[in-house]
């Protein structure tokens, strides 16, 4: 889960930049539609862990942890 954090922290430090370069007049509404859609698509996993039902504890303490990690 960090190295996916990491990656994504990356991934909009980038296109933070690549927004930037390209017009100083636009680049947060940009960079802010971009940070939704990633967020929509957690929230989209978010749903999809929590809907699957568990078969033991085992199982539901790994989807906790998933959940958390969003």
């Amino acid at each position: 889960m960090i190295e996916k954090e990491e990656k994504a922290w990356q991934h909009f430090e980038e296109l933070k930049d690549i927004l930037l370069m390209f017009s100083l007049s636009w680049w947060k509404k940009g960079f802010k539609s971009h940070v939704n859609e990633f967020i929509g698509e957690c929230l989209i996993e978010k749903e999809l862990v929590t809907a699957i039902p568990c078969k033991d504890e085992e199982e539901e303490e790994n989807d906790c942890i998933h959940l958390h990690g969003l």
